[in-house]
């Protein structure tokens, strides 16, 4: 136990591998009893940090807090961990905190061997609590598995999560608030690999709930999932933002409030960042868009025409009509001012609903207008 002053670099570790890792945790399994704590101030410009991870696999670190403080420069510490072209890492049941004015990112990975090395190696950050990060996770590379679960992240500054290049990745039962409201993202995934599963999560206090980004997909046989997630955001709920394919959107609240955003949206699926999308599914969701400035039209769904969609049906929408235009949905260029005439237009949520769901904002959006029951949205 206590708190001790760390600045470390690890290097390659003979003999470490799969069935023989190197553990790092405290010897009580209490993180509130090992603090790790950045004491020396950077200098800026060679990302400093508590950890740097250089070109190691087969880590693992548990139980343990990792602490930046008040910084006494501009500059202060960028990450807790930097981490460098690496294969196996678990880090798991952590506290990764900051005090400090200065952005402070939790982990943060860097490649400079593409592709990596690691064809077989996997990642699992699980039941850590990051606090006042700037990014919790901005994490990249080819790697067999990801396993995002199971996190808790208060106060963050830009995204809670970031991933590029995955193989299976599953994101799933994570809660994140962010700080400034309108500045951050909750999830956004770049290319990602073939298998994708953003499930259980709860996000609030963000401008944007999750993007795929471009180059997203599954295959044919294997669709990415996006599902059971609660959204309460300030701009747009869910971006699909380009060449997404083979894309399941199922069982999602999404609640959409704003006094600033000029048109806040529940769900935007279109050619943002990237090609058209194709093969998506998109039922069973639950979208409300609400707007306190008579200058704002709120949209509950926004789709480029040209999308090929596979499904699109048993949805509940509502939106406020308080801003200049009466506008429910937008298909292309053209804006749709109710229910009706989007199912007549595109074809799409035949039988879909346009009743207030009564979220309650206080209980993660939970679901407080009993004629929804049994509707199947």
């Amino acid at each position: 136990n206590g708190t001790y002053n760390e600045k470390n670099t690890i290097t390659a570790i003979p003999g470490s591998s799969l069935t023989n890792t190197v553990t790092f945790t405290s010897a009580s399994g209490d993180s509130s009893k090992v603090i790790l704590e950045a004491s020396f101030n950077s200098t800026g410009g060679n990302w400093d940090q508590i950890f740097l991870i250089n070109n190691v696999s087969n880590l693992k670190f548990y139980s343990m807090t990792f602490f930046v403080p008040s910084s006494t420069n501009n500059q202060g510490v960028d990450y807790i961990f930097t981490i460098i072209d690496y294969g196996n890492l678990t880090i798991s049941n952590c506290i990764l905190k900051t005090s400090s004015l200065y952005p402070v990112s939790g982990i943060q990975y860097r490649v400079y061997t593409w592709p990596q090395p690691y064809p077989d190696s996997s990642r699992i950050f699980s039941n850590n609590v990051f606090v006042g990060m700037y990014n919790a996770l901005a994490i990249g590379g080819n790697v067999k598995s990801l396993v995002v679960q199971n996190n808790i992240a208060d106060s963050i500054g830009n995204a809670f999560f970031g991933f590029l290049n995955q193989g299976k990745c599953l994101i799933d039962n994570n809660i994140v608030f962010g700080k400034y409201g309108l500045n951050t993202v909750g999830m956004e995934i770049y290319s990602n690999g073939t298998s994708l599963m953003i499930t259980r999560n709860k996000i609030s206090n963000t401008a944007v709930g999750i993007t795929l980004d471009s180059g997203t997909a599954g295959t044919a046989t294997n669709h990415c999932l996006v599902a059971n997630n609660v959204i309460n955001a300030g701009f747009y709920g869910l971006i699909l933002a380009g060449g997404n394919s083979y894309i399941d959107v199922y069982h999602n609240n999404i609640y959409v409030k704003s006094a600033s955003a000029l048109n806040p949206t529940g769900a935007y699926i279109g050619s943002l960042r990237g090609p058209l999308s194709k093969y998506l599914n998109f039922e069973n969701n639950s979208i409300e868009v609400q707007s306190s400035n008579s200058n704002q039209s709120p949209v509950a769904i926004n789709i480029d025409s040209s999308i090929r969609i596979s499904n699109f049906d048993h949805n509940n929408y509502s939106c406020n009509k308080n801003g200049p235009t009466d506008t429910f949905g937008i298909f292309g260029p053209k804006g749709l001012s109710n229910l009706k005439s989007w199912q007549s237009l595109t074809g799409f949520d035949k039988n879909s609903l346009n009743i207030d769901p009564k979220y309650d904002l206080t209980d993660y959006l939970k679901t407080g207008n009993s004629i929804l029951a049994g509707k199947g949205a």
